[in-house]
């Protein structure tokens, strides 16, 4: 693959089309952990993945404006303290239903700390924290990685990784007919966690959204288009078969979401329409992600006490009480007593 020069082609990783874009990402993820979607579910699947590639891919583009080695270790420090503070946020504000739902100490204290570092680190606390997490962790192993590996060793090994996920998730029960891979993934998931709700998913991601960034290859959009209706099709055809044989029991990651994403999002950078930044829907789009599911939980069990019911009830009073929590929020981190709240996106 040859080199192209950065005047050659226009990429675009920030903006108000990827505002736009996360609203829609975050309003499919509440889909997801709300609604019984069925036949949906792959493309619904994208969100994640594109979450993870516009992160990834404002850091490095960010990464690539530094003079040196040394500020762009300064510039992943405040991104991973960013980061860290908006997980920080989120564990206090919604620890009474965390700690009501996963109790952490009924085995003891030590049991317990032991617990909530495993899940800070490798798993979720409070619902959901497992993206922000894997993204801190991911973006730092791929960072100081790409010091010493080139982009094609960290993109094969990635993929590795990710193909592991794959086979834990939507093929597991593939696996579990061999008794060695079986034992060797319960040990995994005993020490660390489900790989594909942890770091190990993130680092294809990373990688991809570095050489997008970098623009290390060239691929003509017609070309991309092809790709994309190819791979929304072997994926229908993937889910078709998992279903037929049973062999999911999570349905987090496919085979062909990984070309479908990435052509998908090389077409997305290269859009140009211009929009200017619209920096409240992307504050929206980050507090609807990490609060949802813990609303969620909360909003279905009043339902299902008081009410005997669930289903779409669920997905339209989270995704209300989720935007409207969020323009409370934008609106009084306005005030000086409330600057803190910017912390929550």
């Amino acid at each position: 693959m040859n080199n192209i020069k950065s005047e050659t082609y226009h990429i675009s990783v920030g903006g108000g089309k990827t505002d736009v874009l996360k609203i829609c990402l975050s309003i499919m993820i509440v889909v997801i952990h709300t609604v019984d979607y069925g036949v949906f579910s792959p493309i619904l699947r994208c969100a994640v993945p594109f979450f993870f590639m516009i992160s990834a891919a404002l850091f490095w583009s960010k990464v690539q404006q530094q003079d040196n080695y040394e500020q762009k270790k300064l510039y992943l420090s405040k991104f991973v303290a960013r980061n860290l503070k908006l997980y920080l946020f989120w564990f206090i504000v919604l620890a009474p239903i965390t700690f009501s739902i996963k109790n952490y100490f009924a085995d003891g204290i030590f049991v317990g700390v032991i617990n909530l570092i495993r899940s800070f680190l490798f798993s979720s606390t409070f619902r959901g924290s497992w993206f922000i997490m894997s993204l801190i962790l991911g973006t730092t192993i791929i960072f100081y990685l790409s010091k010493r590996f080139s982009n094609v060793v960290l993109l094969v090994v990635s993929v590795v990784f990710y193909l592991f996920c794959v086979l834990t998730s939507n093929y597991d029960k593939l696996l579990q007919h061999n008794s060695v891979l079986n034992d060797l993934i319960s040990s995994y998931i005993l020490i660390f966690s489900s790989p594909f709700n942890s770091f190990p998913v993130s680092l294809v991601w990373v990688v991809i959204s570095k050489i997008i960034v970098e623009k290390i290859f060239y691929i003509k959009n017609s070309t991309l288009v092809l790709m994309s209706i190819i791979s929304a099709v072997l994926l229908a055809f993937e889910y078709i078969i998992i279903n037929k044989f049973n062999l999911s029991s999570n349905d987090d990651c496919y085979f062909m979401l990984l070309p479908l994403c990435v052509c998908l999002y090389m077409l997305f950078c290269r859009l140009d329409i211009g929009l200017p930044e619209m920096k409240n829907l992307r504050k929206i789009s980050t507090i609807i992600y990490c609060s949802h599911i813990s609303i969620s939980v909360v909003i279905s069990y009043v339902l299902r006490h008081f009410w005997g019911t669930e289903g779409v009830w669920i997905f339209l009073l989270t995704t209300i009480v989720c935007i409207s929590m969020s323009l409370i929020i934008i609106r009084m981190e306005t005030y000086p007593c409330f600057k803190w709240l910017k912390y929550s996106y």
